[in-house]
This record gives structure tokens, C-alpha cells and sequence, in this order.
């Protein structure tokens, strides 16, 4: 799975619970194992029964004060004050089997060369609608990942728009990129891509 901008969050979890579960729902679906494939253990799934369907929402946010980034450049730098939140849907079958889900994430980072964010700094965000499609119900080989809006644009004073990837694109489950609409750097060529930072952060000083 491609990452949106720099970092993997491997930060403390805050899940809250999905509107749906305030407002109450009838025809509450509790069995979550049965649900195929499973939905992540890890957040809060509100579930229930809507008419041929069986709907679950869950919603996080992640967060993390410093992180360092040692294998995009010569040399290391930091992803400080970052935020990574998103509002999940998915859709089964009756039979518990995933037709799709969509995820609604919003990602803001700071890119900068010390871990305290200090000195020179980049901002980095994504706000994108993540989208999964399944060929044939709740078989994994079959589905799709495809992503709408602003994977990645990372800005800096003193050196603009370093990089901007935006528009549509899908990949199959081998990642292989099947469909593209708009600028796609970080999906044409990676490490090219994120070379820019490299070279936006030595045109600052490092």
C-alpha cells in the first residue's frame, strides 16, 4: 500500500465513535467475525443491518510529535506535529462478504531538520477519499485501492511547490497502478519524487 506522504504512523491510536453509533440504529450487527475480510480489531466498528447490506463505520485519528525520516536523503530529517484522521464506511452482503468501503482521510505534517521543529521547515498534507472495490464479495485478490484528491503536496517557504501528486488513481492488490487521472509523481517514480525534498531542504541549508 502506498503511503500518502512521508511517515508510517506508528503512533498511539485515538479512535471515536462513528456518528451512526450515537445517533442509535436499528437492526444492530454485532458479529464482526463473520464479516469477511475481517474489519481492523484495532477501531471501534458501528455495524447494522440496511436492507440487502450490512454497513459498518468506524473513525480515527493518529498523532505524533516527532518522527525521523533517515532513508529518502544523505541525510535524516523529521516529521513533526502531525495529524493522520480518517471516517471509514464499509458495505457487505447479508453474508458478511465486503462489496466496498470508502475512507475519508485528512493528513498534515511538518517536515523539518531537527526533531524539535526548529529551523528550516516543509509542510506537508493529504486529503484524499480512499476507495476499496471488490471484483467478486469479500475476495481480497479481486479488490481495488483507488485514491481521489491530494495524496501528497508538500510547500516551503523559500522554495514553493516541491512536490504535488493529485487527481485518481487505482491499484490492483499487487500495487500495480491500473488507472491514473492528474499529476501522479509519487506513483510515475518514488524515490524521484521525494528526491525534491531532499533537494528543497539542501537549497535551506542542510
Amino acid at each position: 500500500m502506498r503511503r500518502a506522504i512521508l511517515v508510517a504512523t506508528v503512533v498511539a491510536v485515538l479512535v471515536s465513535a462513528p456518528a451512526g453509533a450515537l445517533a442509535g440504529k436499528k437492526d444492530s450487527y454485532t458479529d464482526l467475525a463473520a464479516l469477511q475480510p475481517p474489519p481492523n480489531p484495532n477501531l471501534n466498528w458501528d455495524c447494522w443491518v440496511s436492507g440487502k447490506n450490512i454497513v459498518c463505520e468506524a473513525s480515527f485519528v493518529d498523532t505524533w510529535e516527532s518522527f525521523e525520516i533517515d532513508d529518502i536523503c544523505d541525510f535524516s530529517f523529521y516529521s513533526v506535529n502531525g495529524s493522520h484522521s480518517g471516517n471509514i464506511r464499509r458495505v457487505h452482503d447479508l453474508q458478511g462478504r465486503q462489496l466496498y468501503s470508502t475512507n475519508l482521510r485528512h493528513i498534515r505534517e511538518t517536515l523539518s531538520l531537527n526533531a524539535d521543529g526548529s529551523g528550516p521547515t516543509l509542510r506537508a498534507f493529504g486529503h484524499f477519499m480512499n476507495e476499496f472495490k471488490f471484483g467478486t464479495p469479500g475476495d481480497v485478490s479481486t479488490r481495488t485501492e483507488t485514491f481521489k484528491g491530494t495524496d501528497v503536496t508538500i510547500v516551503g517557504q523559500g522554495v514553493g511547490l516541491v512536490l504535488h501528486d493529485n487527481g485518481i488513481k487505482t491499484y490492483d492488490i499487487d500495487d500495480n497502478l491500473i488507472l491514473a487521472h492528474g499529476p501522479h509523481p509519487v506513483a510515475e517514480d518514488f524515490e524521484a519524487a521525494f528526491q525534491k525534498v531532499c533537494a528543497a531542504f539542501e537549497k535551506l541549508g542542510a
